[in-house]
């Protein structure tokens, strides 16, 4: 058996503490996107599959993402979710160079009297997800009124109704092949969205 990557580590890592704390999936991904990540429920269930390689900025954002969904009550840094044992491991979506960074051992007195790190919203953009600001450009509009036209429409945000529509291509599919698919997804969203953004605008202005 070949090794697992450091993903399929972390994800059984994340998948354990989630349901050692009875927290949602749904959770985790709404934390994540106060931190401005393109998250929803089905892609913490590809990340805790171990099927989706997690970039740099979501490994470094990961720990403090667990800490705010309450699957910790102590701070935690990104060695934590790797258990401390002599298995192999390969490198998919981090390179090693920033692994190494990410894994090191921190001496004490660099951590002494520091408070446990804190989310916070990015500025201006609380509630909407990248998914959101990408459709807003290609349809010249806001990603508020993205995120108001897909709630109208589908119940919930675009990166949602985008995954759920994907499936479970998301966990089985290469990353390559997960991207074109999400790309192709996504811009039959936007054009569903089309007139309903058509429908608000003349009822805001009506």
């Amino acid at each position: 058996m070949p090794p697992r990557t450091i993903e399929q580590v972390i994800g059984s890592e994340l998948k354990r503490l989630r349901e050692q704390a009875g927290v949602r999936q749904e959770v985790v991904a709404l934390v994540a996107q106060r931190l401005d990540l393109d998250w929803g429920q089905p892609t913490v269930s590809a990340i805790e599959a171990g099927r989706r390689d997690l970039s740099v900025s979501e490994l470094v954002l990961l720990p403090s993402i667990l800490r705010a969904a309450g699957l910790s009550t102590t701070a935690l840094q990104l060695r934590d979710l790797i258990p401390n044992t002599n298995e192999p491991l390969r490198l998919a979506g981090a390179t090693c160079a920033m692994a190494r960074a990410l894994l090191r051992p921190r001496a004490a007195a660099e951590d002494k009297g520091k408070p446990p790190a804190t989310l916070a919203p990015a500025a201006g953009r609380a509630g909407t997800s990248e998914a959101d600001r990408k459709a807003a450009r290609k349809l010249h509009t806001e990603p508020a009124a993205i995120v108001t036209a897909a709630q109208k429409l589908w119940g919930r945000g675009l990166a949602d109704e985008r995954d759920a529509r994907i499936g479970d291509a998301l966990t089985t599919l290469s990353p390559r092949s997960l991207q074109g698919l999400r790309g192709r997804v996504t811009l039959a969203l936007v054009r569903e969205l089309r007139p309903v953004l058509k429908t608000l605008r003349r009822s805001r202005h009506g």
